[in-house]
């Protein structure tokens, strides 16, 4: 049986030396679809490549979950049922953040910039918020790489810790990480570009530095 367990200390574990993300997740209607399914195991073909070209190294797997479209009461509830329905993925996964709790850090974000660029790039996503009344995709994209890489802390992180019966959860990697993967469909190619171009580089090299995230489409 699997438990999900709440963190507060990302790096309370052993830091990982690489975080991977794998297949941004998107669970339409509450449900399982057969699309996610298909993003999964191609997921999982790349995760056993990559551990084997990083024998040695401590990595940790992280799933986020885009939940803006669904309507969550409990989240914690909802990634019990459906870790119990999809053993074969949650089997596998370390981590857990719901995209929709990753506006709450934006503030940590904007403190992270250079200050040379700090107001035209806070500016340009509180207008957007303003607009839209939500986070635009490489908003988010910007916040969860910068939070795997530890730029932002490791106290009171969105973040669920996936507790199987096989593993210890005392010798797991953290969830920060030296170094971050994302493995994703290559229609997230766009937002991702995006969020590098507009938010990541513009980071303090000492808080980040957006050469160490990596990805790998399918």
């Amino acid at each position: 049986m699997i438990e999900l367990i709440p963190i507060e200390h990302g790096s309370k574990a052993p830091k990982a030396d690489i975080n991977v993300e794998i297949a941004h997740a998107y669970w339409r209607m509450d449900d399982f679809t057969e699309q996610l399914a298909i993003d999964f195991k191609q997921s999982l073909n790349i995760l056993s490549s990559l551990r084997q070209e990083n024998k040695g190294q401590r990595i940790s797997v992280s799933l986020l979950i885009d939940d803006k479209r669904l309507d969550i009461f409990d989240k914690l509830d909802w990634l019990i049922c459906e870790s119990n329905r999809c053993k074969d993925i949650f089997s596998v996964v370390d981590y857990v953040t719901f995209e929709s709790d990753l506006k709450n850090l934006l503030m940590l974000l904007y403190g992270t910039l250079k200050l040379s660029n700090r107001n035209a790039i806070e500016t340009d996503i509180e207008r957007y918020i303003k607009t839209q009344r939500k986070t635009a995709c490489s908003h988010d994209i910007a916040i969860w790489h910068s939070m795997r890489l530890g730029a932002l802390g490791n106290l009171n992180l969105p973040v669920y810790l996936v507790k199987s019966s096989e593993i210890n959860c005392d010798l797991r990697p953290s969830f920060c990480a030296s170094r971050v993967i994302s493995i994703l469909n290559g229609s997230d190619r766009e937002n991702e570009e995006r969020a590098e171009i507009d938010i990541l580089k513009y980071i303090e090299k000492d808080k980040l530095d957006w050469r160490n995230i990596e990805r790998y489409y399918y």
